[in-house]
């Protein structure tokens, strides 16, 4: 499964950091902002739910709840103006 996280501009040193009950990855983008019209994103697929999407000062703050069947070990790969998560 792949995931592509768009951002308002260039990409550079996502920090990434798993959360549990439930099940979700923290996905912090510094110096980026939330340009999303909605906070939440319902997601159609086995392994994963929802996205949420926060706006905080420095960063934009990505939040995937997952099944427990993901595994923690993942690939993250900026491209450009998003985040694609392997």
């Amino acid at each position: 499964m792949s995931l592509a996280l768009l951002c308002d501009g260039p990409v550079a040193d996502p920090v990434t950091f798993w959360l549990d009950s439930p099940r979700r990855l923290v996905v912090d983008v510094p110096g980026r902002k939330n340009g999303f019209a909605k906070t939440a994103y319902r997601i159609e697929h086995p392994l994963a739910s929802t996205l949420r999407v926060g706006a905080h000062a420095d960063k934009v703050r990505f939040v995937i709840e997952t099944s427990d069947q993901v595994d923690a070990a993942f690939d993250v790969v900026p491209q450009g103006d998003s985040l694609v998560l392997t």
